[in-house]
């Protein structure tokens, strides 16, 4: 039941790792046309050509970020550990996008906004292994369910804060913002995430 997995940390990181990361990825799905056209004054034929690569990049990520972490845990780290540095890395990433707003040439808002891409793929991939290595196999999906709803919620908010941005030609702040929510996100499984739950002795 929802009362007794609310009982352990490991749940309610995985639900502030989305209440705080989600909103970072609908920005980039469902924002980066609008910005790419309206702020830095892309052609629609120009946005055309170029805004699927911090996507495909994304995915890039998503495959990297699952590779690097196997080793890690091939080589004997454990797998908690291995996601925690996993999920790391966007920390380093995020903060290049903030140079496609001073940015001029199409190639390198391309490039610094990609940056940001792989790092959410990264991301990602080691999200849903982490909650894989920290739940039993039979609460995966209430647990994802759980964190996925805090993700939705959080990115209702945060979607009205990036119109209004848009709005008043601000979106150095919500890159700023995506920095601050990726941390968040980041520090939630260091701070929470520090064993798997046992099932056999905690969900009986």
């Amino acid at each position: 039941k929802w009362k007794t997995l609310l009982r352990f940390p490991q749940v309610w990181c995985f639900i502030m790792v989305r209440f705080f990361g989600d909103p970072i990825g609908y920005f980039f799905w469902a924002w980066l046309p609008s910005y790419l056209v309206s702020e830095k004054g892309f052609s629609f034929e120009e946005m055309g050509q170029s805004v699927w690569i911090p996507y495909v990049i994304q995915m890039s990520g998503m495959i990297v970020g699952g590779y690097f972490t196997g080793q890690l845990i091939q080589r004997g780290m454990s797998p908690i550990l291995a996601r925690k540095w996993g999920i790391t890395i966007p920390l380093i990433l995020f903060p290049i996008a903030l140079f496609s707003v001073s940015a001029s040439s199409m190639s390198i808002v391309i490039l610094t906004t990609s940056c940001a891409t792989f790092g959410l793929g990264v991301w990602g991939a080691n999200y849903n292994a982490a909650v894989m290595d920290s739940v039993p196999q039979r609460v995966v999906g209430t647990v994802a369910g759980l964190a996925g709803t805090a993700g939705v919620i959080s990115s209702v908010l945060v979607t009205w804060f990036t119109g209004y941005a848009a709005d008043h030609q601000a979106y150095l702040s919500v890159f700023l913002l995506n920095i601050v929510l990726i941390s968040l996100s980041i520090g939630a499984p260091w701070i929470l995430l520090r064993r798997p739950i046992n099932e056999a002795q905690e969900l009986t």
